[in-house]
């Protein structure tokens, strides 16, 4: 993971907030925040499976349950989950952080 992460900074140019998408991304994107020296740090919780093996769908798309409400000015976000299957609940929280006035080139990452 440190390596991914390690990489994943070295190719970012600046960054003002990272965005973890909780619960399997709030790890790695605090390990990246902390490599990027970044000191705001928020989370965004997306759901689209239950619990269990394999996981029942709940909802056709994922939905945000719970998030920030803090308005950005324009700041560069980069948005990390551990995992990216399909990409739609990375899209989901870029949007939301969009939505929340992030800059427009945005980043996401899953790794």
């Amino acid at each position: 993971v440190w390596r991914a992460i390690l990489e994943l900074a070295r190719r970012l140019p600046s960054v003002d907030l990272v965005v973890g998408v909780g619960r399997g991304g709030l790890v790695p994107a605090a390990m990246l925040c902390r490599v990027l020296g970044c000191e705001r740090f928020l989370a965004v919780f997306a759901r689209k499976y239950g619990e269990g093996k394999p996981p029942p769908r709940l909802y056709e798309r994922p939905l945000v349950i719970w998030g920030f409400s803090e308005r950005l000015s324009g700041e560069a976000v980069v948005v990390v989950d551990d995992i990216a299957v399909t990409g739609e609940t990375l899209e989901l929280v870029r949007r939301y952080a969009l939505e929340r006035g992030a800059w427009q080139g945005l980043y996401t990452s899953a790794g």
